[in-house]
């Protein structure tokens, strides 16, 4: 058995190397879903929480949980300033490779003091879900709002409930034979959000939800 990390990082680079059909086996208690590798290296312009998402980055971008560099590479070509971090050695390897620069191979909770604080934050692509529950997410929030500017932002997604509050699964990831450890997955609805981010200090605005409840907001540090 491998660590999440370690099962996306080797999903990651199949895909870059070369097998172009792979797909990432994801369980949990009530089913079994796939995501074909390529969705890792999707790019914005095709993906509508994506392109939207991005659209609302301003000023120098700290591109949060970076996977392949879709992303960063995007915004650097639209003429903004990216750093991108990421926990998985072979994400960071594929970004340098690509050309991403500005690549910090670690955790955000244990990176923060070397964080510009005129960065807008961008957790996109289950950044928040890898957070896996509440009191995680309380922390991203104060880290944030520490380390933003006044007015700063932070962009996330996350998928909206039928229902109010907040959710925790626990899932495993399997990759050409490799079995992840259980993973706590976290989804926070969209009014649960707002409530949220308002006893934290940020204004909160959904600017975007799709068919399938995937979600963007937008959060702002007053």
């Amino acid at each position: 058995m491998q660590s999440v990390v370690e099962v996306f990082g080797t999903a990651l680079a199949s895909y870059y190397n070369g097998n172009k059909s792979g797909k990432l086996i994801v369980r949990e208690n009530n089913g079994t879903s796939v995501i074909p590798t390529s969705d890792f290296f999707r790019r914005p312009e095709d993906v509508a929480t994506d392109r939207i998402a991005l659209s609302y980055c301003r000023r120098s971008v700290l591109n949060i949980g970076a996977s392949s560099g879709e992303h960063s590479l995007y915004l650097v070509a639209k003429g903004i300033k990216v750093t991108s971090i990421d926990s998985s050695p072979i994400a960071c390897a594929i970004m340098h490779q690509r050309g991403v620069p500005s690549v910090i191979c670690g955790h955000l909770f244990d990176q923060h003091p070397m964080f510009d604080r005129t960065f807008t934050w961008l957790a996109l692509r289950g950044v928040v879900g890898q957070l896996g529950n509440i009191r995680n997410f309380f922390h991203f929030l104060d880290l944030a709002h520490r380390n933003l500017y006044p007015g700063g932002r932070l962009i996330l997604s996350s998928e909206n409930l039928r229902y109010e509050g907040y959710r925790t699964r626990h899932l495993t990831f399997e990759f050409d034979g490799r079995v992840s450890e259980e993973m706590p997955w976290f989804d926070i609805g969209m009014s649960t959000l707002r409530r949220v981010a308002e006893s934290k200090n940020f204004n909160c605005r959904i600017v975007y939800c799709d068919d399938s409840n995937k979600y963007v907001a937008l959060l702002t540090k007053r």
